[in-house]
């Protein structure tokens, strides 16, 4: 089986993580999911996503 591809959600609206994440599931992707920047730095170094949907406009550090 081949294995599944992975994307990884960063935005500080968790309302918008939970629906890219379902949509995403809904087709076939395993997600991950960060709040900030540096928890995605930390998520993405650690399981190499395939895909990174980022929101630019964060606020915070």
């Amino acid at each position: 089986m081949a294995k599944k591809r992975t994307a990884l959600i960063v935005d500080d609206e968790p309302d918008l993580r939970t629906l890219l994440a379902v949509l995403l599931e809904g087709e076939g992707w395993a997600t991950l999911e960060a709040e900030d920047g540096e928890q995605a730095v930390l998520l993405a170094a650690r399981e190499q996503p395939d895909l990174v949907l980022l929101d630019v406009m964060m606020l915070g550090k």
